[in-house]
């Protein structure tokens, strides 16, 4: 039983190891801070602007927009994330989403929505300095997941599994 449970636990932390935490910066404008799980994208153009919450295909894997700008003319491509240009495109993970954490990691209260941009006052509030949504079960939101700071820019910390 407790080589079973060690092997579970190695294996659940190269599984989040593999979609490790990342850094987003929110402002008093909507922010996509977790892309959406998707099964067609655009394909990856040379020379081409890209706002930031973006997706495009690239050799049969799906990168997003975590800062937006413009491209260069061959994809970096090979690793979780990588500098196109002035673009900064992170991998998103292959398969349906099984759970997600979004940590408020800046001193301003940050709201949270799925789907659609998040709005100020509506959906999760994620109370300044570790206020958090998460979720783990069943029927996690495959769609993008957005967040609006209420004061100057807060970052939060995203990571999905």
């Amino acid at each position: 039983m407790k080589k079973s449970l060690i092997a579970f636990a190695v294996s659940l932390a190269a599984v989040v190891a593999l979609a490790g935490p990342y850094r987003v910066y929110v402002t008093g404008t909507s922010q996509m801070v977790i892309p959406p799980r998707v099964k067609n994208a655009v394909a990856w153009a040379a020379a081409t602007a890209y706002a930031q919450g973006s997706v495009v295909s690239v050799n049969n894997s799906f990168y997003w927009a975590i800062v937006g700008g413009t491209s260069t003319n061959a994809f970096p491509g090979g690793a979780e994330v990588v500098e196109d240009g002035t673009v900064t495109w992170r991998l998103v993970p292959k398969g349906p989403r099984k759970g997600f954490l979004i940590i408020n990691d800046g001193t301003n209260v940050v709201y949270a929505s799925y789907g659609n941009p998040a709005v100020t006052n509506a959906g999760a509030r994620l109370n300044a300095n570790g206020g958090s949504w998460d979720d783990n079960g069943e029927n996690v939101q495959q769609s993008a997941f957005y967040a609006i700071s209420l004061g100057p820019t807060n970052r939060v910390t995203a990571q999905e599994w």
